[in-house]
């Protein structure tokens, strides 16, 4: 009889440590996800504008985020142009664009930045089935022998 209580006693310590401090009425663990990678990319050895070109179509209405960076691989110490970023987008009020100045050539130094700007980083909601795209215009300056990379990942948020 006394093993018996102690195998008894050894049972119910383990099932009360298993079992952890969980109350019976808690809720479950909420899931933490994180943004999936839709599409990234590199376009390197860049010295001018890019046309509008499509990035992705989004397979369903969503919210996603583009981060771009830009960086000068070739300086032009007398270059004197500005890089603009232009993302188009449709949201569910229509066509929408959002706009930053990325880069400038007027720097002797490579991998800087126009003003020292942190990468853009842009949230936004997309519709399924309208393309997504970006264009990179010359926004002052003659152009110049300035030769940069730019870099660039959309996630979707949910």
């Amino acid at each position: 009889m006394y093993k018996t209580l102690c195998v008894a006693a050894l049972l119910l310590a383990t099932l009360t440590f298993v079992s952890g401090s969980k109350r019976a009425d808690a809720s479950p663990a909420t899931t933490i996800s994180s943004p999936v990678i839709i599409v990234k990319g590199k376009l390197a050895n860049l010295t001018g504008v890019i046309p509008q070109t499509t990035i992705f179509t989004p397979t369903a209405t969503g919210l996603y985020r583009l981060t771009v960076y830009a960086t000068t691989t070739t300086a032009d110490p007398n270059g004197g142009s500005y890089y603009g970023y232009n993302l188009f987008f449709t949201d569910v009020t229509g066509t929408q664009q959002s706009y930053q100045e990325l880069l400038a050539s007027t720097d002797s130094q490579i991998g800087v930045w126009n003003n020292g700007l942190v990468p853009y980083s842009v949230a936004f909601q997309a519709e399924a089935g309208t393309p997504v795209s970006y264009s990179l215009t010359l926004e002052s300056g003659p152009g110049d022998t300035a030769v940069f990379a730019l870099y660039y990942v959309v996630e979707r948020l949910e």
